[in-house]
């Protein structure tokens, strides 16, 4: 039975976690492989921004973030590919991860989202929430969270 699996990535260690999860239940379910990667709507920090002008990338914010993100799509693709994943497919976008996760899961009939998992043990984090618990939530199929 083939399963469409929706990895999250974000070039986290906890990302990493995810996609090796997201990786062993493609392999296992003859699945296709989906990795999505989420750029924030906003300026960059001025930091990411100095360092971007250092590397020549042009001066725009999606341009930045959307080198970053290429970056972690491809090592993301490399490491699924290595790992035996023969049908796979990426995807840049912008703005709040967790409503792109799940629009991107309705409109490619993805069986199975798989996210990293900070702790919640900051205030902010129960305040305010967080991406895998607003997924968990709201998403149109199964999540599987990775530790």
């Amino acid at each position: 039975m083939t399963k469409r699996v929706l990895a999250s990535v974000d070039g986290s260690d906890a990302a990493a976690k995810a996609l090796d999860f997201a990786i062993d239940y493609a392999g296992h379910y003859d699945g296709v492989l989906h990795l999505l990667y989420v750029a924030p709507d906003g300026a960059p920090p001025k930091a990411l921004m100095q360092f971007a002008e250092a590397e020549h990338i042009p001066d725009k914010p999606s341009a930045v973030y959307r080198a970053i993100g290429d970056s972690i799509l491809d090592n993301a693709a490399s490491r699924a590919r290595e790992a035996g994943v023969e049908t796979l497919t990426t995807k840049l976008d912008f703005g709040d991860a967790a409503e792109r996760i799940i629009d991107y899961a309705g409109k490619h009939g993805i069986d199975v989202i798989v996210l990293g998992t900070r702790g919640l043990g900051e205030l902010k984090g129960l305040l305010l929430g967080s991406v895998s618990m607003k997924v968990q939530s709201l998403a149109p199929c199964t999540c599987v969270c990775v530790r």
